[in-house]
């Protein structure tokens, strides 16, 4: 199997309580972890799949940041020997973001490394490291670095006059530039047996968790509303919360019980984004491949998505679907049919052989 030398950009994404769910990385099984801090990697001891390693480099800037007066500086300092041997690097949810919500765009803008954006603030600064770190190294020993976004807004490493050799950028659908890698369909079908298996009743007729900021995303605050006014009425049982994400933050759901929840429902509601023209397609997985049918709200841009996956996604607005149980047992399955059919993410990012 190919080396491949896999980088998480968001740690603290993967709390313990979720490890299994991100086993759906299990394509990049054999895989080395490269991480930046040494506190972090405790908690990813359990994922067998991955062999901890740990970036000196960091360490390098971490000593040093406060000493260079630019990007480059940094970038003609460090030593990435040490990256040398891998085939791939795959840089899975990067945390340096260009546009972080409907209105805002973060300052990573700059065509060259002889600037020195967050270089100073530490935690934004060690993650432009990290990228800095694996870019050198691709460009350096011609090794593709491929992208993985779950967020759209995710900057593009070769705006910030990095050039990284073969570099592709990766979502769950074609949107703009990056091409399609999803990798849910392939865990609920190959890899787990277990809860995510697990025959449940549909006791619930609709289930929505969701959460936002007011000054980030008033789109999808807006749709909400909508959803609560015109279509929650038309459903029995309800499972509804809509949270402030940071000032009501111990009223979250653990993304386990969360999936429990879904797997009890029968529909579930997809809301536009914080940038409005990305569907949160992880959100729309989640549901379907629990039988639990998402309908999308009346301002979700549905184009790129039913482009990717050849299915006219209006067919599932909340306004346009017909609450009927033999119509739901129906569409869940065209949609799934069309979406297996995406090529299998071990062959898109190099892995030849299925084991």
């Amino acid at each position: 199997m190919n080396k491949i030398g896999v980088y998480f950009g968001r740690p603290a994404t993967f709390v313990k309580d979720n490890n299994n769910y991100y086993d759906h990385l299990y394509f990049t099984k054999g895989s080395y972890f490269i991480n930046s801090k040494k506190n972090s990697i405790d908690k990813f001891d359990n994922l067998s799949l991955f062999k901890n390693t740990f970036n000196t480099q960091i360490e390098h800037y971490n000593k040093k940041y406060t000493v260079y007066k630019t990007w480059q500086e940094f970038y003609d300092d460090i030593d990435v020997s040490f990256l040398k041997d891998y085939n791939l690097l795959y840089y899975f949810y990067p945390m340096v973001i260009d546009v972080w919500n409907e209105n805002k765009r973060c300052n990573y803008n700059y065509s060259d490394l002889n600037h020195r954006a967050n270089m100073k603030f530490i935690s934004y600064g060690t993650e432009m490291a990290n990228a800095v770190v694996l870019a050198k190294a691709s460009e350096l020993y011609k090794i593709p670095l491929y992208q993985y976004n779950f967020e759209l807004g995710a900057a593009d490493l070769r705006k910030l006059g990095l050039k990284p050799f073969g570099y592709r950028k990766f979502h769950g659908y074609k949107y703009k530039d990056n091409e399609c890698l999803i990798s849910l369909p392939y865990y609920y079908n190959n890899i787990e047996k277990n809860w995510f298996e697990t025959q449940v009743n549909k006791t619930t007729d609709f289930t929505f968790y969701g959460t936002y900021e007011k000054d980030e995303c008033p789109t999808k605050i807006t749709e909400v509303e909508n959803l609560k006014n015109n279509y929650l009425n038309k459903f029995n049982k309800i499972d509804f919360k809509f949270i402030e994400r940071k000032k009501e933050k111990s009223k979250r759901t653990p993304l386990k019980s969360y999936i429990e929840k879904l797997k009890e429902s029968k529909y579930t509601f997809i809301a536009p984004s914080y940038v409005n023209d990305v569907v949160a397609i992880d959100r729309f997985v989640e549901g379907l491949f629990n039988d639990c049918l998402p309908l999308f709200g009346d301002s979700v841009y549905l184009k790129d998505v039913s482009e990717t996956f050849d299915y006219d996604f209006e067919k599932i607005r909340i306004k346009n679907f017909s609450l009927n149980e033999q119509d739901r047992l129906k569409t869940i399955e065209e949609i799934k049919s069309q979406i297996l059919k995406q090529e299998n993410p071990r062959k898109i990012i190099g892995i030849d052989n299925d084991r």
